[in-house]
């Protein structure tokens, strides 16, 4: 979505011959009506098994579409799909491909992809020989130039931009308006995930990389996975992660960003968690505004008493307000397991969480919401 209400909607869809397909819908403008794929043969993925789209929006209203897709019988590709403006088509597939030394079976992860309002673009991925334990991983990244339109490619293996090379997954990525961006992804180092950023500089278009293994934003001692991250335009960014505490419990920790120095505040160790101690947190998601209005939601595990959580950040620079105790929810009392949340940060201190939750039997979709 754009600040003009221009949106895409892009989705995998599987037909009855066991192939799957990517399908978009489109609307121009806030006032818009939707246009919706005629029928099962309007879509834009090539070959079949097409999965795990992920799209973004400049605020031309260029956008793009990403999806990994395993079409081939030793690996798998990323396709990219992209429009310039809110009415035009869409582009010819365009494959974002990397050949690695493997003889064996190499799997695609999911790709992230983020966009400025320049029309410049990141695509992330990762790549892993399955043959192998723990399995060998490559870290990929593919940029687009606004201007061009043209992406500059990984050419090979030595392109990773991983740190050690081993059991690397959810790599994602999020990008300001005016181009700085972040790529957080959790990689096995030590026996342990660790999570790392790699940083864009908006004014140069220059990447800072991690400096070696050593140089994580979570804290040693526990294993790190399943990152989210978001990133405004004032380079101010915002990464969550689930890890195990110092008593075995999985929590909600958080890194931040200052835009204007560019140093992270990272958590002390692994008590400084966002959560709620002695519960076990799992999905967790977190999104910000332009004056750095952030927050990050989670839900407990069914193991726990369910129900979702939020922590919240009301500016650039100001403390956060976390959870207190296990009642401290913003999901109902009485009800049942909770899935999801989603997050979504608009200006003036605006904020949505939505998930869903168990009523007695069914699933409903409840939302919260700060005006």
């Amino acid at each position: 979505l754009d600040e003009s209400g221009n949106a895409i909607l892009a989705w995998s869809q599987p037909d009855t011959a066991g192939s799957a397909w990517i399908y978009i819908s489109s609307r121009q403008r806030a006032e818009g009506t939707w246009a919706h794929p005629a029928d099962p043969d309007d879509h834009v993925a090539p070959g079949r098994m097409a999965a795990w789209p992920d799209s973004a929006m400049a605020g031309s209203g260029d956008a793009l579409v990403a999806w990994s897709q395993q079409s081939l019988a030793t690996t798998g590709q990323v396709y990219v799909v992209q429009r310039t403006g809110a009415g035009g088509s869409w582009s010819a597939p365009v494959v974002l491909f990397v050949s690695v030394p493997v003889s064996s079976r190499v799997s695609v992860g999911r790709p992230s992809v983020a966009m400025d309002d320049a029309g410049d673009a990141v695509v992330v991925w990762s790549e892993s020989d399955d043959s192998t334990f723990p399995p060998q991983g490559w870290l990929f990244l593919s940029e687009r130039d606004g201007v061009s339109g043209l992406w500059d490619q990984p050419a090979d293996a030595a392109d990773s931009i991983a740190v050690a090379g081993s059991s690397l997954i959810d790599p994602r990525t999020a990008m300001g308006a005016d181009g700085d961006a972040v790529v957080v992804w959790s990689e096995s180092v030590g026996g342990n995930g660790q999570i790392f950023a790699a940083e864009r500089h908006g004014s140069t278009g220059s990447w800072t990389y991690p400096s070696g293994r050593d140089d994580n934003l979570s804290p040693d001692g526990s294993n790190a996975r399943f990152n989210r991250v978001d990133v405004n335009s004032g380079g101010d960014a915002v990464v969550v992660w689930r890890q195990y505490d110092d008593t075995g419990h999985d929590q909600i920790f958080m890194s931040q960003r200052d835009g204007a120095t560019g140093l992270w505040e990272n958590p002390a160790d692994l008590t400084d968690n966002l959560s709620v101690d002695g519960a076990d947190a799992a999905e967790r998601e977190v999104a910000m505004d332009e004056r750095g209005h952030a927050v990050a939601a989670w839900h407990l595990r069914s193991s726990t008493p369910s129900g979702i959580y939020l922590a919240e950040r009301i500016g650039s620079g100001e403390p956060w307000t976390v959870p207190t105790d296990l009642a401290d929810r913003i999901s109902p009392e009485g009800g049942g397991a909770t899935l999801g949340p989603y997050v979504a940060v608009g200006g003036n201190g605006n904020a949505i969480v939505i998930w869903r939750q168990e009523d007695g039997g069914n699933y409903r979709l409840y939302m919260s919401e700060k005006r």
